[in-house]
């Protein structure tokens, strides 16, 4: 609508704010599901991968937009994107690099379940445990 614009500048703005509030969202769930696993004494990177799985399976069209092509990242609202993955690079002491892998596997795999595109002879969470257990691998490595 017309009036929308009165506060955002034009649909790219709009964009980035709807995807900056998702980056938000996405930190907000991933330090309470980290919580609630310590609290629970289970897995806290199984349980940021389950939430951002979560995430993006139910909300595929906030996900894609977040996702389907090259970000702006000054466009951003400040911070949004560093706390998008603060709670992953504390379970992970700061190891950036093993943080990327996680987030690129997750990423494919939630692609494929969103697009009903994983093979029907697939165990999904089958994959996403052995995925998971290899990049622990790297955690301890």
């Amino acid at each position: 609508a017309p009036s929308l614009y009165k506060h955002v500048a034009d649909k790219r703005a709009l964009e980035n704010a709807i995807i900056s509030d998702g980056l938000v969202e996405q930190g907000d769930r991933a330090a309470a599901a980290v919580a609630r696993a310590r609290a629970a004494g289970e897995d806290p990177l199984l349980a940021i991968a389950m939430d951002f799985r979560d995430f993006a399976v139910g909300s595929p069209h906030l996900y894609g937009l977040m996702t389907g092509r090259p970000l702006n990242h000054a466009e951003l609202a400040p911070g949004a994107e560093e706390y998008a993955g603060e709670a992953l690079r504390a379970v992970l002491d700061g190891n950036r690099q093993l943080g990327l892998t996680l987030w690129a596997f997750s990423h494919g795999m939630v692609t494929l379940e969103i697009a009903g595109r994983f093979p029907a002879y697939g165990d999904a969470d089958a994959v996403w445990r052995a995925g998971l257990a290899s990049i622990r691998l790297g955690v301890a490595g």
